[in-house]
């Protein structure tokens, strides 16, 4: 079984994809929502999310929360910074490609899906389509989103759900 932890050099490579896809730049709120969308895909197909990030609803959407405060600035990491920077308040760009090395093929056909089917929003209708996912709450502050809810938000039986879950559990705890 793949790591069930969160993977800093996994999510900096899904994000270094996306912004691959924009000319090596992209607003972080977009860049946020490919990357939430992504993991959701993910789910949704492989019973696992890429990253395995912590979730939260935020006043603008759902985000991956270790990696958005990568993407602050808010963390010791220092992968990220190794290809990505910050270009001002708003957009961020990637300095290197780091490749997708740690991702699979299905990682990756998740990642050209979500761009093709989603890489033309604005920004704000990304915010738009992730606010309308039942595992999104309406917050002015951060809530968390566990992976039961985005399981059972795309549809996953409720006893799939407990399998995967225990498998989540049992790979930690190995």
């Amino acid at each position: 079984m793949p790591s069930t932890q969160y993977d800093e050099k996994k999510a900096t490579q899904v994000a270094a994809y996306f912004l691959s896809k924009f000319n090596n730049r992209i607003s972080k709120l977009k860049l946020m929502k490919l990357m939430y969308i992504a993991d959701r895909e993910s789910f949704r197909i492989c019973g696992e999310p890429i990253t395995y990030d912590d979730y939260c609803s935020m006043p603008h959407g759902p985000v991956l929360s270790k990696t958005y405060d990568i993407m602050k600035g808010d963390s010791d990491q220092t992968y990220w910074d190794d290809y990505i920077c910050q270009k001002n308040d708003r957009e961020i760009a990637l300095l290197k490609n780091p490749g997708i090395g740690k991702l699979n093929q299905e990682e990756t056909d998740i990642l050209e899906s979500v761009y093709s089917q989603y890489g033309y929003y604005s920004p704000s209708a990304l915010r738009n389509v992730t606010h309308n996912f039942p595992e999104y709450v309406e917050t002015k502050s951060s809530k968390p989103i566990q992976y039961q809810q985005i399981m059972q938000g795309i549809g996953i039986p409720e006893k799939e759900i407990e399998q995967l879950l225990k498998s989540y559990s049992e790979a930690i705890d190995i």
